[in-house]
């Protein structure tokens, strides 16, 4: 399970080593902002360029990644510079330190000798939740398909069968498992699929939500209806994360977040469906 500490770390001796100059940088465009990456990392570079080959992008980055590569026994150093926010994001056994500009929007990330890739694009799905709002739309861990020119999305934690049920309904599919969610009025959503995700395919769709789902397994498939504090709890328990990156109100972030979602809530129509592994879900959608 992914987890986030909150606890403040002091500066690793190897931030006050960052390079002027990198052996690879990249640029990925997630929505209407670019990200850049730059690191001394090889495997970290090739897999992003070989991965994210529809996201790569030229032109000026609103945000920098510097990733750099650290021994675990690496001294932790004093400091108590305040232009810095230090903090670090745990995969099981796998920690990431970072620490954020205050004053601008570069992100230095201690890169453990061994890690997943999966691990990096977690790391980068955390960020892209905790901007979302700056971009309006959040990240919903959701799949997400075109029925009839209308969304439908599917929500659940891992294993509850947003892949599945995507596949099964045989209609266009969005993205199976992430996706961003806009609001741009009079009912209408753009709905994109995300890097650091497989499929890792852009895709964006436009229109009115048919409905929104959390999923069950069962040993029967029906809809139940939810009452509107139910239907809040599926949205948020659908999204990724509250607080993360350069974010010292917590509270005040989470008061965003909630606002959003009582904004989009009454266009999502928001029920539970339990089902098992068929299509014949369909005719209760």
């Amino acid at each position: 399970m992914l987890s986030f500490f909150k606890e403040k770390r002091k500066l690793f001796n190897i931030f006050n080593n960052t390079p002027l100059d990198w052996d690879y940088n990249c640029f990925v465009s997630i929505k209407d902002f670019t990200i850049k990456i730059n690191t001394n990392n090889l495997e970290l570079s090739s897999y992003i360029k070989d991965t994210l080959i529809e996201y790569l992008a030229e032109g000026k980055s609103k945000y920098v990644f510097n990733f750099l590569t650290y021994e675990k026994h690496s001294k932790v150093v004093t400091n108590k510079n305040k232009d810095f926010i230090i903090s670090y994001i745990r995969f099981f056994d796998t920690f990431f330190y970072y620490r954020q500009h205050k004053n601008s929007n570069t992100i230095d990330v201690l890169l453990p000798n061994k890690f997943e890739n999966w691990e990096v694009e977690n790391f980068f799905k955390i960020f892209i939740s905790s901007i979302s709002l700056n971009h309006n739309c959040l990240l919903i861990h959701a799949s997400a398909i075109i029925i009839e020119n209308e969304i439908v999305l599917f929500s659940g934690q891992s294993t509850a069968g947003k892949s599945t049920i995507a596949s099964l309904s045989g209609y266009p599919i969005i993205h199976d498992d992430n996706i961003l969610i806009s609001y741009l009025g009079n009912e209408i959503f753009e709905i994109e699929a995300i890097p650091f995700k497989t499929p890792y395919k852009k895709n964006t769709f436009r229109g009115k939500i048919k409905g929104f789902y959390r999923l069950f397994q069962s040993n029967q498939t029906y809809i139940k209806e939810v009452d509107v504090n139910k239907q809040l709890v599926h949205l948020l328990f659908g999204l990724w994360a509250f607080d993360h990156f350069n974010n010292e109100n917590t509270n005040n972030y989470n008061k965003e977040i909630l606002n959003y979602c009582m904004q989009i809530l009454p266009f999502l129509k928001v029920k539970e469906l339990y089902f098992t592994k068929s299509n014949d879900f369909l005719k209760h959608i």
